[in-house]
């Protein structure tokens, strides 16, 4: 091994901090000849043999042809050890014989200050946390030093001096600090000391973020805290072991989910955690030109790994970068290239993306965003965890339980939404009602409103005004249609009660059995029958979210346009799920190509539907709900079990059906005492329930002309001649042959219900 002359190191002001006090700084050639990697540990040995400890750290020197052997230090290095510029030592690999650092104590140089530190962070904790930062930065202590420390809040520069390390060792002993290490402020035998306050505080080895404000995401954050511990902790085990270079993972964690479920948040609690070492990837920070964004990329990953550990964020990842089809190729191939970059570094990249497809495929790899987050929409348990996160309780609050079974695809930013909307209607419950005693006269400035006053009827009105946001684009208002205002159809009422009611009323009871949740209902029969009506009951009686389309409307002119309105409509199913998708005249779109006598819309459209359906990516919480007059007309491949489960025939009403209907579409109605609804349902024989309540409509036009030729006494009542008249006006859609062909369609391998 070469002998090396020990020179002064002119570095920046970086050559001050306590990172860069115990690096030795070497030419690329002196650490290939001593077989060391830059950051690695090193033992240096001067003419008496006597080894001390630095790492061997890279610079570029200006004499690059210079054949002279070169080790520079800092002035602390050289005090520290007792060396002397000028003198020779010599360099080589070692085995870490550092003493591990147990117990760090610091004090302010100032004594006036003692205390005060608390004034420049939220709490103690947080002033503990950033010392140890810069102590777990350099992996090493000594005593003693004298190090800066800097707040956030205030910007203000303190100085701590290290004074002692347990345990006692020698003077001129450098110790290994890592996630064991305690660090504790001022004396420990001061009564009146910070430790009072918190004793014995034992920081991690890797920023621990809190997550605490941030409800229904407690599995994504364990894994992203895991995911940082591991990054962090420069890449080992708990056992130290540390990782080869190639099994390294990169730096970067990808979050991705809808807008609303908690991705800024997420990356806001990170960035609390890391203090001041945070850099924001943005718009605004990498300027309008290309030339400018390289630059400006490059100076942040720059300053990022001066200050590790660190933390460089990128929020709004389209919003940055665009999305894959408008994205800047040049600028993410310079953004993969410095994630490749901090493998085995102590700097972390976290991005947020609406969409996973939005991120280009070569950064989605293990060497740059090597970990992928889902943030998805809420369950319903997720979505009662935020609820009380948001009304700041901890206690087991059942409204909260309640609601978040009700809101179904409803993100965090909508919940937030519902309970401002929900306080606002309890503050007007509360001004209305009579006060209970007299407000008394005070100079306190008035409390805010307690969430306790808040019921469930609170929240249902807000209901109404607050809406999903994957559901804000469909303008679309839930029918208010119940099963009771739906004659007959007993069978077909209680088969849509096992699909959309029974799997979300008795999640437990579907997972004991191991049934799965069918994906799709055929509701098929003559025109009239109440087909639409049975899918509008489901959407107003389920409380399931409800998207409702015509085939007819998905068709377009231009190629590829229909298949891309068919992924965008599931796509937002997906989103606002559980939800309904209600397909009425299902046969324009998903007609058989097989079939000549009926236009088809092509068979790239039905092959999206059934993808769709039942695809690669799986269709969960979301039921379809078709229609059709034409069953003969639908592509065979859509009928099988999978994607249409069961096939109901809806058609004409029995006598007692239109009894009911008879009844139903009366009840408002003042009738004669002569009208017989059991004679009526009788001569309706074979009409459909259309045309059943068409006949009632026509006998109240009858009794109203009549009122109207007459003398204009009383309100008109309608008789049993007026119906009379209208069984003979209405005509009879439905032949025989018609509704033979109905009941005697079977498609193969699927039963139908009658």
């Amino acid at each position: 091994m070469p002998d090396f002359t020990v020179r002064p190191y002119e570095g920046g002001s970086d050559s001050n901090s306590l990172e860069a006090a115990f690096r030795i700084y070497l030419t690329s050639s002196s650490l290939t000849q001593c077989g060391l990697k830059n950051g690695e540990l090193c033992i240096l040995k001067d003419a008496s043999g006597k080894p001390v400890y630095g790492f061997a750290w890279l610079y570029k020197s200006p004499n690059a042809n210079n054949a002279k052997p070169i080790a520079k230090v800092t002035e602390s290095f050289k005090n520290f050890y007792g060396l002397s510029f000028q003198e020779k030592v010599s360099i080589e690999k070692g085995a870490d014989g550092r003493i591990h650092a147990d117990t760090v104590y610091l004090r302010s140089t100032d004594i006036s200050e003692r205390g005060s530190l608390l004034e420049d962070f939220a709490d103690l904790e947080q002033a503990l946390f950033c010392i140890h930062i810069l102590l777990f930065a350099a992996s090493s202590a000594c005593s003693p030093y004298t190090i800066d420390v800097v707040s956030k809040i205030k910007s203000r520069k303190r100085q701590l001096q290290i004074h002692a390390i347990e345990p006692a060792a020698t003077s001129s002993t450098l110790y290994k600090v890592d996630h064991r290490t305690k660090i504790v402020l001022d004396t420990p035998g001061d009564v009146n000391s910070l430790v009072e306050e918190c004793p014995q505080i034992v920081l991690k080895a890797a920023p621990k973020p809190d997550f605490a404000t941030i409800g229904g995401l407690e599995q994504q954050l364990d894994i992203l805290t895991k995911s940082i511990s591991r990054m962090i902790d420069d890449n080992k085990t708990k056992t130290n072991w540390t990782r080869p270079p190639k099994c390294r993972r990169g730096a970067g964690i990808l979050l991705h989910g809808p807008e609303g479920t908690g991705k800024t948040m997420t990356i806001q609690g990170l960035a609390a955690a890391f203090g001041p070492h945070v850099f924001e990837i943005s718009p605004a920070t990498l300027g309008t030109t290309a030339k400018d964004a390289h630059a400006k990329l490059k100076e942040i990953f720059a300053k990022a790994e001066q200050v590790q550990p660190s933390l460089v964020t990128i929020d709004h990842w389209e919003t940055v970068f665009g999305d894959a089809e408008s994205a800047r190729r040049d600028l993410l191939d310079s953004l993969a290239s410095r994630l490749r970059a901090l493998k085995g570094e102590r700097t972390l990249v976290v991005a947020a993306a609406r969409s996973l497809q939005a991120v280009d495929k070569s950064l989605r790899s293990y060497d740059t965003f090597s970990k992928v987050i889902e943030i998805p929409v809420p369950d319903a348990r997720a979505r009662g965890s935020i609820l009380k996160s948001i009304l700041d309780t901890t206690k087991q609050d059942p409204l909260c339980e309640r609601i978040g079974e009700r809101t179904h695809g409803y993100v965090g930013r909508d919940l937030v939404e519902l309970c401002i909307v929900a306080l606002e209607k309890a503050e007007e419950r509360v001004d209305a009602a009579p006060p209970s005693e007299p407000i008394p006269d005070t100079d306190q400035p008035p409390a805010h409103i307690s969430t306790d006053i808040l019921t469930e009827q609170d929240f249902t009105s807000a209901l109404h005004e607050v809406r999903p946001s994957a559901m804000k684009e469909v303008f679309l208002e839930t029918p208010k249609v119940r099963w009771e205002d739906i004659g007959g159809a007993e069978a077909v009422k209680e088969a849509m009660y096992k699909v959309t009611v029974r799997p979300y009323k008795y999640p437990a009871l579907i997972k004991h059995l191991s049934l799965t949740p069918q994906k799709g209902i055929l509701l098929y029969g003559p025109p009239g029958c109440s087909k639409t009506l049975t899918a509008q009951a489901v959407a107003s009686s389920a409380g399931l979210n409800f998207l409702a389309v015509k085939g007819a409307e998905l068709l377009n002119m231009y190629v590829g346009e229909s298949e891309r309105a068919i992924r965008a409509l599931f796509t937002r199913a997906r989103a606002a799920s559980p939800s309904v998708i209600f397909f009425d005249e299902i046969d324009a779109i998903a007609a058989s190509s097989r079939n000549n006598n009926i236009h088809t819309p092509g068979l790239n459209v039905v092959t999206t539907l059934l993808n769709e359906m039942d695809g690669i990516e799986t269709l969960s919480n979301v039921l379809v709900i078709a229609a059709t007059n034409a069953p003969e007309a639908l592509d065979p491949a859509l009928l099988r079990p999978g994607r249409i489960d069961t096939i109901l025939y809806v058609g004409p009403p029995t006598t007692p059906a239109r009894r009911e209907i008879f009844t139903l579409r009366n009840r408002r109605r003042e009738l004669e005492q002569d009208v017989d609804v059991d004679v009526l349902a009788e001569r309706t024989e074979g009409c459909s329930g259309a045309e059943v309540v068409r006949i009632c409509d026509v006998a109240a036009e009858e009794a109203a002309a009549e009122w109207e030729g007459g003398e204009k006494g009383e309100m008109p009542r309608v008789g049993m001649r007026h119906f009379e008249k209208a069984l003979g006006d209405v005509p009879r859609m439905i032949t025989a042959d018609m509704r033979r062909r109905y009941e005697e369609w079977a498609p193969g391998g699927v039963s139908k219900l009658l």
